[in-house]
Parts: structure tokens; C-alpha cells; sequence
């Protein structure tokens, strides 16, 4: 499966992908995205990733399979600090596709960029304490657990806590080989 899989751009015509993945609230419960409820707000969504990334505030990508180039995740760093290089990880995948090891594979991808071609010095992931496979993943991708946010969440209208994972451009070093196979 995982071979199967490659990051490109997102673009405009790819608007019926993300409303496939943005209006299924099973896949938007345990993030902080908003759902969508039109077509519109899919393609609000693209002008986002585009205006952000000719910003510099975030850069997004499309996860897609390559028979068929259709967008099942999305991956990407937003508020991006430029001064103090550091972004936070954003990730997403059609229900579909889970515990395939296609988020393990793209993000090892994504760190590499982030630290090798971008230069930045931190990365960091915030995970809803109770999203179990979440937790794994940046467990398995060596990332810190660095704090327990409290209530900062809002899920199905309760306040839930989250985990601050992190990782930072000394101990992706130290670690290249299992993120560059």
C-alpha cells in the first residue's frame, strides 16, 4: 500500500477530495479542522493552502494514490515560525486508508523535508490525549511527549486534554537512517 502512495501540490480541482475527507465527521472528530458542509468550503480550504504556502505560513500537501492521483490525507507544517524555526504538523487521512502505515511513511517524509530542506530546528505535533493511534504514531516516530495541555480541546462539546509531542533537529540527527529508509 504504502508504495502506492505519493505527496503532490494541492490544487483547485481537487476540491471533491477534500470535501470527500472535510465533511466526514468520523475523520474530523479527533482534529481541530472544521467540518465542511459545501462544496465552497472545500475550495475556501484550497485558497487557504495556497495563500498560506505564498506566505510562508504553512505549507500543505495532498497525499494521493498514484493509479488514480485522487487526494485520500493531508499532511503539512503551519504556524511556521520563521525567526525562532519551528512549525507544528498537521495530518489527515480518508478512514478508508487507516493503520496502513501511510501517515507513518508520508510524515517520516515530511520531518526530513522540515529539517533538511527547510532548516527548521523544531517540530511539533498536538494529539487529543484519547486519539490512541495519533499517540502511537509520534511515539514510533521518535517524537517527545513534552506536555499534557489540559482541557484544550473542545470534542463533542467537552473539554478534553491534549499531548505536545516534539522533535527537535539535534535527534532527528542523531536518528537519520530510520527516517531517510
Amino acid at each position: 500500500m504504502i508504495s502506492e502512495i505519493e505527496i503532490r501540490q494541492i490544487e483547485s480541482e481537487d476540491f471533491q477530495d477534500i470535501f470527500r475527507i472535510y465533511s466526514d465527521k468520523e475523520i474530523l472528530k479527533l482534529t481541530d479542522s472544521s467540518l465542511h458542509h459545501s462544496i465552497e468550503d472545500s475550495k475556501n480550504l484550497i485558497n487557504w493552502f495556497v495563500n498560506g504556502e505564498n506566505n510562508k505560513t504553512h505549507i500543505y500537501r495532498g497525499i494521493v494514490l498514484k493509479s488514480d492521483n485522487k487526494i485520500i490525507g493531508i499532511v503539512g507544517l503551519y504556524h511556521i515560525d520563521w525567526k525562532h524555526l519551528f512549525a507544528s504538523i498537521s495530518c489527515i487521512l480518508d478512514k478508508k486508508f487507516w493503520r496502513n502505515g501511510i501517515m507513518f511513511s508520508v510524515l517520516k517524509e515530511l520531518i526530513v523535508f522540515s529539517f533538511d530542506d527547510l532548516k527548521l530546528n523544531r517540530l511539533e505535533a498536538q494529539v487529543y490525549e484519547n486519539h490512541t493511534a495519533s499517540v502511537n504514531l509520534f511515539k514510533k516516530l521518535n517524537f517527545n511527549k513534552e506536555a499534557l495541555l489540559r482541557r484544550n480541546f473542545l470534542i463533542d462539546g467537552k473539554f478534553e486534554n491534549s499531548y505536545l509531542f516534539t522533535l527537535l533537529k539535534n535527534e532527528f540527527d542523531e536518528n537519520k537512517e530510520f527516517y531517510c529508509e
